[in-house]
């Protein structure tokens, strides 16, 4: 209780009365995610990826699966999802390509959704939707990312929306902090074009301010919102450097930074907090080795101890 109250009045102070009534009735406060890439080394690995599930309270995953874990008589895939989804944590199938904000590019986005669907067709346990890892300004075809390649873009999520609600699957989309910044048109049109928005938000200098426009426009158009900052692992943290990055996502870590390594862990790699909002770090009574870069570009740090 004296948690919230104390979440409470940092968002009155942030962003004034009116916002802090929407976070609560929204419920985002308490909301953490996973992005996880390697889903191989994942289940090589299920032991350590479940302890820092639950050390960090995570109740949605963001998970890259390859096409042969989603075939019709695949198991593992299937209990992987009831596992998370018996601890009440939503899984949801994770992919992107720069090329996919292309011309075109929304054709390949619906076959990865008929991939999802067919197996949600097929499998008791289900995936939850799917989040849009696209980042078109990436592209090699692109030197500076303009107004003419945000609408490309936008064009094509259009289109990737229309049909997922017709096949009544959640469409996420990460996006960079400063989509607003590029075309704010764009921008709104963008959040009405999808379920939910995960903000890679990276400027620890500035946080808060450069979700505003998101969060505004998130709550006005009724969609889900989480805003991201990087844990990258290495060595005994990483699960074969397979299970990596963009986690503890959510709005209440903008105020409750603190990151707990699960006891267990050995050793602690370089960059292991790279682009880390984290202001108070936990590390574990079986930690050995703590490599010199691991605290590289974590600017925000105020105390690290030891359980």
């Amino acid at each position: 209780m004296i948690k919230k109250i104390l979440l409470t009045l940092s968002i009155i102070i942030l962003f004034g009365c009116k916002r802090e009534e929407i976070i609560i009735k929204k419920d985002l406060n308490y909301n953490r995610s996973l992005y996880s890439w390697y889903f191989k080394n994942v289940l090589n690995d299920l032991d350590k990826f479940n302890t820092f599930i639950e050390g960090n309270k995570i109740n949605r995953v963001y998970q890259k699966v390859s096409d042969t874990y989603l075939e019709k008589d695949d198991k593992e895939t299937e209990k992987f999802i009831k596992d998370l989804n018996d601890k009440k944590i939503e899984v949801y199938y994770l992919d992107g390509e720069p090329s996919w904000g292309e011309e075109d590019g929304y054709k390949s986005i619906i076959e990865v959704i008929d991939k999802v669907l067919e197996f949600n067709s097929t499998h008791n346990s289900k995936f939850n939707g799917l989040l849009l890892d696209i980042e078109p300004y990436t592209s090699e075809k692109i030197e500076h990312f303009e107004d003419e390649h945000f609408e490309i873009y936008l064009k094509q999520i259009k289109k990737v929306y229309s049909y997922s609600k017709d096949k009544n699957i959640k469409i996420l989309l990460a996006i960079p902090s400063w989509f607003d910044k590029e075309n704010f048109d764009m921008f709104k049109e963008l959040i009405k074009n999808c379920d939910g928005i995960s903000v890679m938000n990276y400027d620890i200098n500035n946080t808060v301010e450069n979700i505003k426009n998101e969060y505004e426009y998130a709550y006005k158009y009724d969609k889900f919102i989480e805003t991201i900052y990087e844990i990258g692992f290495e060595k005994d943290y990483t699960f074969n450097s397979g299970f990596t990055s963009c986690t503890l996502t959510g709005l209440n870590d903008l105020y409750m930074r603190d990151a707990n390594v699960p006891e267990g862990v050995t050793e602690i790699g370089r960059n292991a907090f790279y682009h880390a909002y984290t202001r108070f770090i936990n590390l574990p009574t079986t930690l050995k080795h703590v490599d010199s870069g691991a605290f590289d570009e974590t600017y925000d740090v105020l105390r690290i101890t030891i359980n």
